[in-house]
């Protein structure tokens, strides 16, 4: 059984007193997905997530986020936003570490099903960040589709398989363009990767465990507009307030909220919504130029 390993993101037992209730695993997969669980491995939000559904990018960002900062011992810092849609704080970290960032797009769209490509650019991003080595493509036998990889992924697809961290699909095929992998495959593929990497050490009893606030705050969907105020952080809750905010600001907002926090609870049309997403409510409001983004446990 792995080591535990430093966790990037803890949840007490009052927040999420069933940590492993994921649902949709298969019976082969059980033990290296609960591996992955208990090394903790596994972003918050997946959490309860049903494994059989398929990954999207914010998500294969925000394993490889936990990954990273686990073995590098590490908190990284969101980088400004460099993409046209509100992203989390976890796709920016995954931009400032180089994990991410790649794909050439105005936006990110992090609810978007990841492909098979923009997953295998990600994990080798994030293998190479922690052990130092190169991604290579050196003497390696084409791909019967070698033609369909995106320029920017191709080393890090024949990397990737190289390691036997993603397989190919058979008759010598990776399918790059194809999306739907789920989010146990994926979840595996980073327990494959820490077996190559090595474990990470072993935190003291205590070590960067955060509290239930600090996550909230970590929950609020980047901003990228108007005039931040310092974040308050309670002892489970989190808010962001903003001045200068117009509503076209609020607007686009709340379509980041509603595909983050995709349980809907109440709204005044163009003054407040609220949604929730597992054990947690984001509550966000808008009025007269000022804007307030609230994460708190549900």
């Amino acid at each position: 059984m792995l080591k535990k390993i430093i966790a990037a993101l803890v949840l007490s037992a009052a927040v999420c007193p069933s940590a492993y209730a994921y649902t949709g695993v298969s019976d082969w997969a059980k033990e290296a997905l609960d591996a992955a669980y208990e090394s903790q491995l596994v972003p918050g939000g997946l959490y309860e997530a049903d494994v059989s559904g398929a990954i999207t990018k914010g998500e294969c960002a925000s394993l490889c986020v936990r990954f990273y900062e686990a073995h590098k011992n590490t908190e990284l810092t969101p980088a400004a936003n460099p993409f046209g849609d509100n992203v989390s704080d976890d796709v920016l970290k995954a931009v400032s570490a180089g994990i991410t960032g790649a794909f050439g797009g105005s936006t990110f769209d992090e609810q978007a099903e990841a492909t098979r490509e923009e997953i295998a650019d990600m994990l080798a991003r994030t293998y190479a960040a922690v052990t130092g080595e190169e991604i290579y493509t050196e003497d390696k036998e084409l791909f019967a589709d070698d033609g369909e990889i995106s320029q920017w992924a191709r080393e890090s697809v024949y990397f990737i398989q190289d390691k036997s961290i993603i397989n190919i699909v058979g008759s010598n095929k990776f399918a790059p363009q194809r999306s739907g992998m789920t989010i146990q495959s994926a979840l595996i593929a980073a327990y494959k990767m820490n077996e190559l990497t090595g474990n990470a050490p072993e935190p003291e009893p205590g070590e960067d465990e955060k509290t239930t606030g600090e996550i909230c705050l970590e929950m609020i969907p980047s901003i990228n507009f108007g005039t931040q105020e310092e974040p308050v952080v309670n002892e489970e809750s989190a808010v962001i307030v903003v001045n200068d905010a117009t509503q076209a600001d609020y607007d686009s907002y709340i379509e980041t909220a509603k595909r983050l926090f995709p349980t809907f609870v109440y709204e005044l049309p163009g003054q407040n919504y609220k949604a929730a997403n597992g054990n947690y409510i984001i509550n966000v409001t808008y009025l007269n130029g000022v804007f307030s983004a609230e994460v708190l446990t549900n």
